[in-house]
């Protein structure tokens, strides 16, 4: 009789603890498929997708792709700092995983760039781990964006101009590839060329499925800044409100990202007839 008893607490006993497992992993679950909603299908919500992610990290901190996408959601909402050991920890796990590997290397470049003497050692890695990405996922259009603005800030014109199209041949249409390519030509001087590549790049935003009703913004924004740049204020004008026209409540994930103080820039510019000091890379 007791021995029956027993067997029926363990029995009790072990039921419980297979649901609560169970609701406890739905509910890391639950919290990863909405960051990864938020990721994936809307722009402007990096902020609401790292909550998620770091609501499902508490509860499953051991798991890859809790892991991984938490790392790409730091990189995400610009906290490189934050997302460099998630990532190592991602590709340490599982160095064949493509994308892990090629965030692990933005991650790394962009570290690099306020680094000053170890910069090198940053770029270094980032490249290798770059080498890796492409060797699993010769497709993934951001490797070859990394690679050509790479080379462009390493006034090696020739070596992106020749990545940025490679990735266009190989990769599925990616508007980004065109509108950097179309960078190198300003900067080059090839201003017809980078013409008819950032109207390719605005065919393809087009050509997109929106997301939640909203077309991607940062293309145009990013041709504004490409012009601006390079002091056509016309030009660089026409593509701002573009952008605005897409995102009228200019949505943006901090100060430097506005559309509106983007516009109000590049009025004061034309009107001084000369660039306003700034950053284009920290506002890519």
């Amino acid at each position: 009789m007791r021995r029956k008893k027993l067997n029926s607490i363990l029995i009790s006993l072990s039921l419980v603890l297979l649901v609560s497992s169970l609701l406890w992993a739905g509910n890391f679950r639950s919290h990863l498929e909405k960051g990864k909603n938020y990721s994936e299908n809307y722009y402007h919500k990096e902020t609401l997708a790292l909550k998620e992610f770091q609501s499902a990290y508490k509860i499953a901190p051991q798991n890859f792709e809790v892991i991984y996408w938490l790392g790409r959601s730091y990189y995400d909402n610009r906290k490189y700092e934050e997302a460099l050991p998630l990532l190592e920890e991602a590709v340490k796990i599982s160095p064949n995983h493509a994308q892990a590997q090629a965030h692990l290397a933005y991650t790394l470049g962009r570290i690099g760039e306020n680094k000053g003497l170890s910069q090198a050692v940053y770029k270094a890695r980032a490249l290798r781990h770059l080498s890796i990405a492409k060797r699993l996922n010769p497709k993934l259009s951001d490797i070859y964006h990394a690679y050509g603005v790479g080379w462009h800030y390493l006034r090696l014109y020739g070596k992106a101009e020749k990545d940025f199209k490679e990735g266009i041949k190989v990769c599925p249409p990616d508007p980004w590839l065109y509108a950097q390519l179309g960078r190198t030509y300003l900067i080059t001087k090839k201003y017809k060329k980078a013409e008819e590549v950032f109207k390719k790049a605005m065919q393809i935003v087009f050509s997109r499925k929106p997301k939640a009703g909203m077309r991607e913004d940062n293309v145009p924004r990013g041709i504004a800044l490409f012009y601006e740049e390079v002091g056509m204020w016309d030009k660089a004008l026409s593509y701002a409100q573009r952008a605005l026209s897409l995102n009228p409540k200019d949505l943006c994930l901090c100060p430097e990202f506005s559309i509106k103080r983007l516009i109000k820039r590049i009025k004061e510019e034309k009107r001084l007839g000369k660039p306003i000091p700034h950053q284009v890379s920290a506002e890519i």
